[in-house]
This record gives C-alpha cells, structure tokens and sequence, in this order.
C-alpha cells in the first residue's frame, strides 16, 4: 500500500486494514517531518518501503544531506528498505554516491530495486526501458553479488516470496 505520510486519518481504515493483512507501506512523501510516525509503524513491527532513495534531496552531496542521514538511521536495523528509483529524475552521479552510501550504513539486504512503472506522470517525458534501469542499476551497484541481492534476495524477503534460484535475463 502506498501512502504519503502527511495526514493517514483520511485513510485510517484502510490502513489498519493493509496492516492487519502483513502489507507493507511504500512511503511515498519522504522521510523530513515525517520521522515520529515512522518509527511508531516501524515499533510495532510494520514494514516500510521508502521509494526513489528515501525522497532525499538530490541537490546535496550525499555525503552531507542530513534527510539521507535520517533516512539511514531510522532505516538501520529496522524493518524498512529503500527503493533504488529515480532513473531518469535523479542526476546519475548523485545516485551512484547515494546508493554507495546506502549500501555502505544499510547493505544490499535492505536495498531494492525500482523500475519507475507504470509510468503514470506525464510530468516526466522520459521513460525508462528495463534494460535501461537494469543498466542504470549495475552503474549504482557495481558488486555483482549485491546487485543480485538487491534484484533477488531482498524483493524476496520483503514479499514473502519463496525461495527460489535467480536468472539472469540479460547476457
């Protein structure tokens, strides 16, 4: 379920519904302002996906943004993953320096990849192939086996997904 985390009371029945099924929430609006309720879903033991690296801002060194810094640390050791996501919208070289970071505080098991569908926004003119974000993707995360455990292992755990062997779909 994906939910922006400025005013839940609209949607206060339908959230405690998602909850109550195991669902997670992709948390769509950032993490700045927005931290006590994150860690209240997060205490009593729900999931969340922050998507397009935390909504940090991409204007900064990631090295210095105190929103990634907040994002790293409520995410660290918690039941909280970070959607690679942005092809297109975030500037590559600031991508790659975030998704070292993150891979560095949080590792591949909390990372995961997002593939910008369905394109719903016509406020974004470009949209992206598969092949062009698993492209973008192996520039972000240049470790083959973190990569995989991003494309596999992670997606995995976090749906519930069995067990299974992953396959390569490009050569």
């Amino acid at each position: 379920m994906a939910l922006t985390l400025d005013d839940p009371d609209p949607l206060t029945e339908s959230l405690e519904a998602a909850l109550q099924l195991g669902l997670h929430l992709e948390v769509s609006g950032g993490i700045e302002g927005r931290e006590r309720l994150a860690e209240l879903l997060l205490a009593d033991g729900h999931r969340l996906v922050f998507r397009g690296f935390g909504l940090a801002d991409c204007g900064r060194d990631p090295a210095w943004d105190p929103r990634l810094q907040r994002l790293l640390a409520l995410a660290k050791g918690a039941n909280a993953w970070v959607k690679l996501s942005g092809i297109g919208r975030v500037p590559h070289g600031w991508a790659q320096a975030a998704a070292g970071r993150m891979l560095e505080e949080l590792g591949p098991k909390q990372l995961l990849c997002g593939s910008e569908w369905p394109h719903v926004t016509a406020a974004h003119a470009y949209v992206p192939s598969y092949v062009e974000t698993l492209e973008w993707l192996e520039g972000l995360v240049t470790d083959e086996d973190a990569r995989e455990r991003v494309l596999g292992e992670t997606s995995t755990a976090l749906y519930g997904f069995p067990q299974l062997k992953p396959v390569c779909l490009r050569k």
